[in-house]
């Protein structure tokens, strides 16, 4: 027993599993492998972000406004003939709701077209070059980011696990990795964040859970909750997650704090916020959180897929976390708070975890036509 203290006094446990000895990856492993992930929605957040386009977008509303108006002033001085019928309204000489929206539509299609059509077909190079020098700064950033990623989410408050924890939650790590078959390559660190909120979650080097999810979880339950984030860390999607976030960057910080002065209980802060900052949720909430939901989605429906493969009780294990807990990964930034939305719900993640035995039941019921 002595000689045991003597021991976990000399040395803290390690992050890394038992028995496991295996060299990290390395910055361009990690980064094909992210760039491999979430493609189209790389390409998307670099165009929105480099390219001018919000320019284009805030032009677009301007035109908007001027060829409303504009049908507007005529309609009002009868320039405009007005439109009978449900579609009409009868203000001064007659104004059309149609009318007022059509011109509205064909003023902001032609600002848009105008600014950024323009800078297509004036100065290609030009476009090219900012689209470029994005990328590159999209990938200096990531790799800088994943080289000092330890350091960062030591400063945020993320932990080594304790003794105890280690021996608990390290062999369990190890055997859902065992399971997926990663054992014999690189692995992530395990690391804890001291918060009662329940979720877990992949960075790029590590597997982040909470202590509120230790508490409440079963060995069974942790091992399918550390299987499915081994399997997201393994596929490269924390790595893509972030190029994307990168590729967006000039976006990034003009949504927080859009968001920020949305959440204001002054009025007039909103207000503000939504007349300088509209173009960006509305491009990131229209075009670019879509295109992400595409690849996300798909790569929640394959971690459970692959954690059910495991066996059943990984199977049972994550069906049990998922009908307590609404779900694993929470957004910790705004722009997660975003993107996030993108997840499958949970009842149709539930609905993929049933047995082969109640699936083969269900097939059969639909293949008869109950």
């Amino acid at each position: 027993m002595i000689a045991h203290v003597t021991r976990l006094g000399r040395r803290a446990p390690k992050t890394n599993m038992p028995g496991h000895d295996t060299p990290e990856r390395t910055v361009w492993e990690a980064l094909w492998l992210g760039l491999q992930t979430f493609r189209l929605s790389l390409l998307v957040a670099l165009v929105v972000a480099w390219s001018g386009i919000i320019v284009a977008v805030y032009a677009a509303g301007i035109g908007a406004v001027l060829g409303g108006g504009a049908v507007l002033v005529a309609a009002a001085q009868g320039l405009v003939p007005s439109a009978a019928g449900p579609y009409g309204t009868g203000v001064g000489n007659g104004i059309t709701i149609v009318g007022v929206l059509g011109g509205a539509l064909v003023g902001a299609l032609t600002a848009f077209i105008a600014v950024f059509g323009g800078s297509i077909v004036l100065a290609p190079q030009t476009l090219l070059a900012e689209l470029l020098a994005g990328a590159l700064i999209a990938l200096g950033i990531t790799a800088i980011l994943y080289r000092g990623e330890c350091l960062i989410l030591a400063s945020i408050g993320y932990r080594r696990l304790t003794w105890d924890e280690w021996e608990r939650i390290a062999p369990l790590a190890a055997d859902a990795a065992r399971g997926l078959g990663l054992w014999a390559g690189p692995l992530p660190h395990l690391l804890v964040a001291d918060t009662l909120d329940a979720h877990a979650w992949a960075q790029m080097r590590a597997i982040v859970i909470t202590r509120g999810l230790l508490d409440i979880l079963d060995d069974d339950e942790l091992r399918a909750v550390l299987a499915h984030e081994l399997y997201h860390w393994a596929e490269g999607h924390p790595v893509g997650q972030r190029l994307v976030w990168a590729c967006a960057l000039p976006l990034v910080p003009l949504q927080a704090l859009a968001l920020w002065l949305g959440r204001s209980r002054e009025g007039v802060l909103a207000s503000i916020a939504w007349c300088l900052f509209w173009p960006i949720h509305l491009i990131v909430r229209v075009v670019v959180a879509p295109m992400f939901a595409r690849y996300s989605r798909s790569y929640e429906f394959l971690a459970d897929a692959s954690v059910a493969a495991c066996g059943p009780a990984y199977r049972e294990g994550l069906r049990s976390v998922l009908s307590t807990i609404a779900m694993i990964e929470a957004p910790r930034t705004g722009w997660e708070s975003t993107l996030v939305r993108s997840h499958p719900p949970t009842p149709l993640r539930l609905e993929r975890l049933v047995s082969p035995e109640e699936a083969a039941r269900r097939a059969a019921q639909a293949g008869s036509g109950s």
